[in-house]
């Protein structure tokens, strides 16, 4: 229970999903590194079409919010944003002026742009730590392992019970009836005798 108390603090605000090698941005809002991306590109589209209103709608790389993308109209309005010290055909984008998602303040990049960023590496660990515990809380546990239990390979629908592989053999040795007996991948969901 106290761990789905905390997934709605590591979810990007951007792609609503787990984070993913989140970085902080300046305002000390973190963000997927690949949400920077598509946020920059999508505003280096939007001042390249003109900020046409049409052409930010439909951009296939644009997965923001009605507020983001009143933003975006605007920066392209003014004319504000665009860092034209890189070449049109590079990979980085030229805009580095973005509105965060977190907060809805405008973010300016500086210069360096993205690699100017830092890697969240404390919340990307507690991220990972929870992927873990939501993993494990969805496993199947052997039945008859010593404290800590292992996670099942196999459940035997004849015995009822789930075993990791170690326990399997030695619960139902080769050669023996229970060697004959039906197992399955992992289950809770045994047939009645």
């Amino acid at each position: 229970v106290a761990i789905k108390g905390i997934e709605k603090e590591l979810i990007c605000p951007s792609c609503q999903e787990l984070f993913t090698h989140p970085l902080i941005l300046p305002c000390q809002h973190s963000i997927c590194h690949k949400c920077v991306k598509e946020i920059l590109f999508a505003c280096e589209d939007s001042f390249a079409d003109g900020g046409s209103e049409s052409s930010n709608q439909s951009s296939p790389r644009m997965k923001m919010s009605s507020p983001s993308m009143d933003r975006l109209d605007r920066f392209s309005r003014s004319g504000v944003g665009i860092y034209t010290g890189r070449k049109r055909n590079s990979l980085t984008p030229r805009s580095s002026l973005f509105p965060c998602p977190g907060c809805q303040r405008d973010i300016d990049l500086g210069e360096r742009g993205i690699n100017g960023l830092f890697r969240n590496f404390t919340l990307e660990t507690i991220v990972e730590r929870y992927r873990q515990a939501a993993r494990a809380a969805i496993a199947i546990m052997c039945d008859f392992c010593k404290p800590p239990p292992q996670e099942s390979t196999k459940s035997c629908m004849d015995c009822g019970a789930s075993y990791c592989n170690e326990c399997f053999k030695m619960h139902h040795p080769w050669g023996t009836v229970k060697a004959q007996h039906e197992y399955v991948g992992p289950t809770t969901n045994f047939r009645p005798k």
